[in-house]
């Protein structure tokens, strides 16, 4: 119903994004279709075109977003969202399609460093 391809990090991502905008199953409240995100790598000129925030800080709930061949990421870039921000400046990342096979296409967490992404995309309400 997002319009992006189940068990993929964009997929998790948006799914995440809707939560946080009051959204449900029955109530989709952001999908792929204004502005047209495509994969992780597209989803910062996605942001770009919504007008919404973004920065260098990772915050709970925010979009993490790697770039095309940053931070691990394939060419095809990635997204994940912010779990929690802890006190030694690193941060929790949860997401999907993250971990190389035999472990891609199923749901993580993982502690990274603030420097790793390319931006952080601050969802607003």
């Amino acid at each position: 119903p997002l319009g992006f391809f189940p068990s993929e990090c964009v997929d998790f991502a948006a799914w995440r994004v809707n939560q946080q905008l009051g959204g449900d199953e029955n109530d989709i409240r952001f999908d792929n279709t204004n502005p047209r995100l495509g994969n992780g790598n597209q989803w910062f000129s996605g942001w770009q075109q919504l007008g919404w925030a973004y920065g260098n800080e990772p915050k709970v709930g925010a979009v993490v977003w790697y770039d095309s061949n940053q931070g691990g990421a394939s060419a095809f870039g990635h997204v994940a969202i912010v779990k929690e921000v802890n006190n030694d400046g690193t941060y929790v990342e949860e997401g999907y399609n993250g971990n190389p096979a035999p472990n891609d296409h199923s749901y993580y967490t993982r502690t990274v460093s603030n420097s790793t992404p390319s931006k952080f995309l601050y969802v607003q309400k």
